[in-house]
This record gives C-alpha cells, sequence and structure tokens, in this order.
C-alpha cells in the first residue's frame, strides 16, 4: 500500500468519446451554472445524456489518475506536478483532490484553448485579407514558410510574443468567440456597490454577460459584430482592455490566462505561418453550427 492508501488494484475500462463528453458536458455545465442552486437538479433531469456526458468525464480524470498511482512509470507532465505537490503539513494531494485537479485541466486548461484556437482559425479563414496580413507579419519575424530549420517544428514563444498584429487577431478572436459567453457570478461585498449610478447591497449576485460586454458599440463601434483585428491598433486600445474580459477579471480570474494566451501564440503562428486556410462552405457561419450543438433537445 502506498501514501494514497492504493495496493494492487485492477482496473476495469470502457472506451469513451472524449471530445463527444467534453463537447456535453461543457454546454449543460455552462447552462447550469447560470441557474439558482435549487432549480438545478430539477432541470438537469430533462437533459440526461449530457448529465451522464458529465459523469463520463469526471470517470476520465478518476481513471488517469488511478492508473498513474499504480504504475511504477514515470512520465512529465501536470499530473506528474500536482503529484508532487504538498500542503502546509507536507501532505500530498488525496485521490479525490487530484481527480478535481485533473478534471479542472481537462476542461478548463485544455478544452478551452482547443475550441478558442479553432475558432480564430474560423474567422482567419473567412476573412482572407487578415490571414493574408498575418502571415505577412509572421513572415517578417520567422523568415518564409518552408525554412522552419532555424525555428523548429513550432514557432518560438521568445520570436513571437512580441508581434502586435498577431496579438490583436488572438483578442479579437476571443472578443468575439469568448469561451465563457455568460456573466461569471461575482457576490458583492459589505458595504454594497454603486455602478453608474446604481446601488447594489452587500450580498448580491452579479454578472455582465461577456458576449454583451464584447459587443458594445459604445466600445467597439458600430462594427463590432465584425471580426476586424484593426480595430486593436486603430482604437483605443486602453478603452478597449477595460471591456475585454474573456478570462474574467480580479483575484478569481483564470489562473491560466498566461499560459492560455503562450498557447494561442504558438499555435497560430505555427500553423498560419505554414499553411493557408480556407472555409469548405463559403460562406458558413461559424455561430449558427455551434448553436445547433448547443443544448440539443431535452431528450438528448
Amino acid at each position: 500500500m502506498d501514501a494514497y492508501g492504493v495496493q494492487d488494484a485492477k482496473l476495469e475500462y470502457k472506451t469513451i468519446s472524449a471530445v463527444e463528453a467534453i463537447n456535453s458536458a461543457s454546454s449543460i455545465g455552462v447552462f447550469l451554472g447560470i441557474l439558482p442552486l435549487w432549480l438545478r437538479p430539477i432541470v438537469s433531469r430533462f437533459f440526461a445524456a449530457k448529465m451522464k456526458a458529465r459523469s463520463s468525464l469526471g470517470s476520465m480524470a478518476a481513471t488517469a489518475v488511478a492508473k498513474r498511482l499504480v504504475s511504477s512509470a514515470f512520465r512529465q507532465d501536470l499530473l506528474s506536478k500536482l503529484l508532487e505537490g504538498r500542503d502546509e503539513q507536507d501532505r500530498p494531494l488525496g485521490k479525490k483532490e487530484l481527480s478535481a485537479e485533473s478534471l479542472s485541466l481537462l476542461v478548463a486548461g485544455s478544452d478551452t484553448t482547443a475550441n478558442s484556437t479553432g475558432a480564430i482559425t474560423y474567422f482567419l479563414a473567412q476573412n482572407p485579407n487578415v490571414q493574408a496580413k498575418l502571415q505577412e507579419a509572421l513572415d517578417q519575424v520567422l523568415g518564409p514558410p518552408g525554412g522552419d530549420s532555424e525555428n523548429g517544428d513550432t514557432a518560438p514563444y521568445s520570436k513571437i510574443k512580441n508581434i502586435e498584429y498577431l496579438q490583436d487577431v488572438i483578442n479579437e478572436g476571443l472578443r468575439l468567440h469568448s469561451t465563457v459567453g455568460i456573466g461569471l457570478p461575482r457576490v458583492v461585498p459589505e458595504g454594497g456597490i454603486t455602478v453608474l449610478g446604481k446601488t447594489f447591497a452587500s450580498g448580491t449576485v452579479i454578472s455582465c454577460p461577456l458576449y454583451a460586454l464584447h459587443r458594445l458599440p459604445s466600445v467597439w463601434g458600430n462594427d463590432a459584430e465584425l471580426f476586424n483585428p484593426d480595430r486593436w491598433s486603430k482604437g483605443d486600445r486602453a478603452t478597449m482592455l477595460k471591456a475585454f474580459a474573456p478570462f474574467s477579471i480580479g483575484p478569481r480570474a483564470c489562473l491560466g490566462r498566461n499560459l492560455a494566451n503562450m498557447e494561442l501564440l504558438i499555435f497560430i503562428a505555427t500553423i498560419f505561418h505554414r499553411y493557408d486556410f480556407v472555409l469548405g462552405t463559403s460562406g458558413q457561419k461559424f455561430m449558427m453550427a455551434l448553436s445547433e450543438s448547443h443544448l440539443g433537445s431535452p431528450s438528448e
């Protein structure tokens, strides 16, 4: 028996579609997140398949942890870092804590970056002029495509981190397609607060939907619905950044913001330095495609 109370266990496995489970679990998770606590158990009964996907996703994380705990092989990854973690009494994380943290890294630390990359790729394929401008900016720093022997398989972060247009493209993609479009709730502290002349008492739960915030014409202009990275260099960047919150803000903001931004910079720079992207179906709307699989029917 080891420090986690794990003996020579025999694990049974079944195949789960990871992508399907993440997509289903994420959509119902966001939906339930905006409901009052008392209403969530009632509503969840109408989405049996999606609730099963949430359970499957949790099982995937727990299985990965259980498999690692009984393995003698060493692998350097995020889970190995969690296994090295200790609390104030020098105790390791328990199995349930490890599973919970692994699930957070699976969804918040992987799927979010992946779907943001997909959205930005779509916007660039939909706007060939923007794509060409980005590729020109990348060529100036990385050299012509095909001569990547100096850069290796991926665009070096040290070379691309200061390409302003690359960051503008990513910010514009995150503005139009934030991973979480709802307003993340915050509780008003003691003493209350006043916002734009409206006073909120302490204990009040308030939020501002990011979908609406990122489309305010007063901030982003009359073309707020359009993908236009040039707005970041031609407009009031300071004002726009105040209204730009894809990772939320404050002490409860996304802990992995810097890592996610670094990953997006490397992903987008690497693939668009090498390849041209076009839409398979001309004129297809990205948000319309998303709406078809957002929640589905209650029987799903």
